[in-house]
């Protein structure tokens, strides 16, 4: 099999895993990494292993992109404000989680040094499984906030920490003749270095921003990114300190740090469906039946340690009780930092390596999968998630598609049935959709989400008990709207509905109809039975008036 083939079954693995994630609700991440292991050589088979180390290139240029995104959210500004509340934070959960697992895996009989340096790898958070969920759901708040530094502080203190615990165990064999100083001094040496070759970057992106326009800027920091991604693997230097480091000085040093990632969007949104449901692919169910008590107890105690971190801290610093309750949760996916670390240990020691090989990699198959779902569950239950990111207007199904495409075809070929027409003859009543549905006035907040999430409209119109059309709701206000289930019963469909702008009855003409929707950008028109009663009674959808104007020119007209 070609590599070609092999990325075509992951991206259309991760297509059809987007499609169901919007059907399920679950976050994109979460199925992309389901649907790579489905496929992967644990198994389907489909993709063959060594075409996943091939694609490593790849995968590491999109943790790159990621982690240059987390960077570029922290201005000086900011981070002279969270910073006293986020490092205490951090190290409530980063002592707590290092001693619950440490602590938990020596109890149970394993060896200290094992125990030692599994602890220090469960500081590690999956830095794009965590920050890709925030992305897809549009979070913000401080749950959201403290997320994207702690995730940044979690992957240095696990780099650091894993090098000094494995120096530290190292001197407890007898036999060892390790220099500490020495690889000490490498390591600071290492993170130095890549902070500066980091923040030297982001000065380079930051002047070549202010040069060229986007189409180039966004070329001209992939071509540097992939360039310093290459430097580091080069030196083995850290490239996740790295690539924070350059977007923190994109951040702060250029004034187009949101419109050079605006314009990466499409091609980053390529990137992390490969990585993603390719990360699935590497994923291994064996290791995770091999890992058995040891793994049990290492995902127990890490999951423990970072939501009980972070709770106890935050209580006694009297932080929000969202961010009490949340914040914790949003720590819990665990990959790529890992597994690096992992392997590093194994070059060291082949023995020991694979023994925590086995641990980590068997135990990512549970965090990759529920750590993405807690995120999401965490972030809503925070009241940080707008509303327009849990409901989704419901799409065509197949059938309904299928008919889309047909009847588009035939349109092609000059079968469109309103070019029979005469526009003069045409009014609203017969475009428009009749036995339309319409939300209760006194409905409350979550049997509107019910209603929008069964509704393939952008417009939804609000009436009285007698069906008289009272307000609409529109879908893209609803991106204001933050969710938060403890007042969502005190929420009224009237509270979220605004005046509506026009209406139409089924006596207007449709050329009539056509020059007083160029006055709204609403994709749907409520027609009520007349201006005096106002009884819905029907949606006239933009694109059948301006189907039917588009057309007439080539109708024949009736003499």
């Amino acid at each position: 099999m070609v590599l070609t083939f092999s990325l075509g079954i992951l991206l259309v693995a991760g297509v059809i895993a987007g499609y169901l994630a919007g059907w399920v609700g679950v976050p994109k991440v979460c199925l992309y990494i389901l649907a790579g292991l489905f496929i992967g050589p644990s198994l389907l088979g489909w993709i063959p292993e060594d075409h996943l180390h091939e694609l490593d290139p790849v995968l590491k240029l999109a943790l790159a992109m990621v982690l240059l995104e987390i960077g570029s959210r922290f201005k000086v500004g900011m981070i002279r404000r969270i910073i006293r509340s986020a490092v205490p934070l951090s190290l409530g959960e980063l002592g707590m989680t290092f001693g619950l697992v440490a602590g938990g895996l020596y109890l149970y009989g394993e060896t200290l040094e094992v125990s030692l340096l599994l602890g220090g790898l469960a500081l590690a958070t999956a830095p794009a499984t965590t920050i890709v969920v925030l992305r897809e759901y549009d979070s913000e708040g401080p749950v959201t906030a403290y997320t994207f530094f702690l995730v940044a502080l979690n992957n240095l203190a696990a780099i650091i920490g894993f090098e000094v615990l494995f120096a530290a165990t190292s001197l407890m064999k007898p036999e060892t003749d390790i220099d500490v100083m020495s690889r000490l001094m490498w390591l600071l040496t290492d993170l130095v270095g890549s902070t500066l070759l980091g923040i030297f970057a982001g000065v380079v992106v930051s002047i070549v921003s202010s040069l060229t326009k986007e189409r180039q800027r966004t070329l001209a920091v992939f071509a540097i990114t992939a360039f310093v991604l290459g430097l580091c693997e080069t030196f083995h230097m850290p490239y996740l300190l790295t690539f924070l480091a350059m977007g923190v000085t994109l951040a702060n040093a250029s004034r187009h740090t949101q419109e050079t990632l605006k314009g990466l969007g499409t091609v980053l949104a390529l990137l992390y469906v490969v990585f993603f449901v390719a990360a699935g692919a590497e994923l291994d169910l064996k290791a995770l039946a091999a890992v058995g008590n040891i793994g049990a107890i290492y995902v127990v105690m890490r999951i423990a340690g970072k939501y009980f971190g972070i709770r106890s801290i935050a209580r006694w610093r009297q932080e929000p009780i969202e961010v009490q309750r949340w914040l914790g949760a949003t720590l819990i996916a665990q990959a790529g930092a890992a597994i690096g670390l992992v392997q590093i240990a194994s070059e060291r020691d082949p023995e020991l390596g694979a023994y925590l090989s086995t641990i980590i990699v068997g135990t990512v198959v549970v965090f990759e999968v529920l750590g993405p779902l807690l995120t999401r569950f965490a972030v809503v239950h925070a009241g940080e998630v707008p509303v327009a990111h849990l409901v989704h207007p419901e799409r065509p199904g197949l059938v309904g598609s299928i008919k889309n495409v047909v009847s588009q075809i035939r349109m092609s070929f000059g079968h469109d049935p309103l070019m029979t027409k005469n526009r003069s003859d045409l009014k609203v009543g017969d475009l428009m959709r009749k036995n339309v549905r319409s939300i209760s006035n006194s409905a409350d907040f979550l049997e509107v989400l019910d209603f929008i999430e069964h509704s393939r409209h952008q417009i939804y119109p609000v009436t009285d008990a007698e069906g008289n059309l009272l307000s609409v709701i529109r879908y893209r206000d609803l991106r204001t709207v933050l969710f938060d289930r403890e007042v969502a019963s005190l929420v009224r469909a009237e509270d979220l509905s605004v005046e509506v702008s026009l209406c139409l009855s089924p006596e207007v003409p449709i050329q009539e109809a056509f020059n007083r929707c160029e006055k709204t950008i609403d994709d749907v028109i409520p027609v009520v039975e007349s201006s005096e009663t106002m009884r819905l009674v029907g949606l006239l959808e933009r694109r059948d008036i301006v189907r039917f104007i588009k057309t007439d020119h080539k109708a024949p007209r009736k003499s």
